[in-house]
């Protein structure tokens, strides 16, 4: 009777102690396993921070390409205005300077006209006072003298008449020709802006066309950058996922081979000692009470190792 009661006492200790440390290990993997979800927690934020810094990133990409796109329509829309604006001032200039060729042409033969009917007339004028002196038989000499100063007269008018005719064709003619060296260099000027603009657009098609090229590479960058990315992230993801899978297994029974051998001469001899069977398992129901995975009580009134619900050892 005392070897059985000194029996019993040893296995009480036994699964005591047992159950203390089965309570050890569960802590001890409690803790291990929130460290795990804790780092995992880390790693998943600081993916999200990288995928939000990337899609900012792209974003800013885009924003400037559309802002780049957005400058050079503009540029194009008023280069296009500038041109008309010129063309107009073009066509202006050439139709004022053939206007004012028109009416100084016009002036001119308005002068060459007025000027001739006034000589007509002086002469018309000097022909009637001599024929006015010969019909009322004035004295010869002092006609004489009259007509001698009437053909002073006319001639001093015709010289002076050829004077001016001669100097108002020669300023005609110096008009004319400052007219034509003005039309001359109007059209000068006119072709050196049309090759300037000819230049320009050809500057402004090849600054399109290697914009065109850095935009495309830019896009294939940002697209080689974004497949990196999301094989990263598929990466990490997948050694992730392969953690949390490890950690997952090794939520298992924590007891090795010679434990759970033990455990079964324990239970044998349990088996036979009923009070020591409740009192196993009031301690059990205890120790579970907080929470803690312990030895829990399976089929057929037999103690399960944590983990290991319903399995036979």
């Amino acid at each position: 009777e005392e070897e059985a009661r000194r029996e019993r006492e040893r296995v009480r200790l036994v699964l005591e102690e047992k159950a203390v440390r089965a309570a050890q290990l569960a802590e001890k993997r409690r803790e291990r396993e929130g460290r795990k979800a804790a780092a995992l927690r880390r790693e998943e934020a600081e993916l999200e921070i990288c995928r939000r810094e990337m899609q900012e990133e792209e974003r800013r990409r885009l924003e400037a390409v559309a802002d780049e796109r957005e400058r050079q329509r503009r540029i194009l829309v008023e280069n296009e205005e500038n041109e008309r604006r010129r063309e107009a001032q073009r066509r202006e200039e050439e139709e004022e300077n053939l206007r004012l060729m028109k009416e100084y042409a016009e002036m001119l033969d308005k002068q060459d006209r007025d000027r001739k009917e006034a000589f007509n007339k002086r002469i018309e004028r000097y022909k009637f006072l001599g024929e006015m002196w010969e019909s009322k038989g004035a004295g010869a000499q002092q006609r004489e003298e009259e007509l001698k100063l009437e053909r002073k007269i006319l001639s001093d008018a015709a010289a002076k008449e050829k004077a001016d005719m001669e100097r108002e064709r020669k300023e005609k003619d110096d008009r004319l020709n400052q007219l034509l060296r003005n039309i001359e260099d109007n059209k000068k000027i006119i072709d050196q802006k049309n090759r300037l603009k000819e230049a320009e657009r050809a500057e402004e098609g090849r600054f399109a066309a290697q914009y065109r090229r850095e935009g495309e590479r830019w896009a294939r960058e940002g697209r080689e950058r974004e497949r990196r990315r999301r094989a990263g992230l598929a990466d990490q993801r997948a050694h992730l996922e392969a953690q949390i899978a490890e950690v997952k297994a090794r939520r298992t029974d924590d007891m090795d081979t010679k434990e759970r051998q033990l455990n079964a001469a324990l239970l044998h001899r349990l088996q036979r000692d009923q009070d020591t069977m409740r009192r196993v398992q009031a301690k059990v129901v205890e120790g579970t009470k907080g929470g803690v995975p312990h030895a829990t009580m399976g089929n057929f009134g037999r103690i399960v190792p944590p983990g290991a619900r319903n399995k036979n050892f």
